[in-house]
């Protein structure tokens, strides 16, 4: 859950500073324990900043370009301001 909650801080932190951006979570799980709780309160804190793209939606991370900020899946290509990428645990 600590991806979840590391989501939530990056949401929290740009709407309490007033910067523009949002948190894309691309995950290989379809689903995580407390799912209903934490997606509760992104739509209510942190209404549009933080989208979840489940691993049966091609949210599983395939490749990694750190040089470039890339982050690829199987058929997406995403460039970030801050990839941060976090191993199954």
């Amino acid at each position: 859950m600590a991806s979840y909650e590391r989501a939530s801080l990056i949401a929290w932190y740009l709407a309490r500073s007033g910067k523009r951006g949002r948190v894309l979570i691309l995950d290989a799980n379809d689903s995580f324990p407390k799912q209903a709780l934490f997606e509760e309160v992104w739509r209510t804190l942190y209404p549009g900043a933080v989208q979840r793209i489940p691993g049966s939606q091609d949210g599983e991370v395939v490749a990694v370009d750190a040089a470039n900020l890339v982050v690829r899946t199987r058929t997406q290509r995403y460039q970030g301001h801050l990839p941060n990428v976090i191993p199954p645990q």
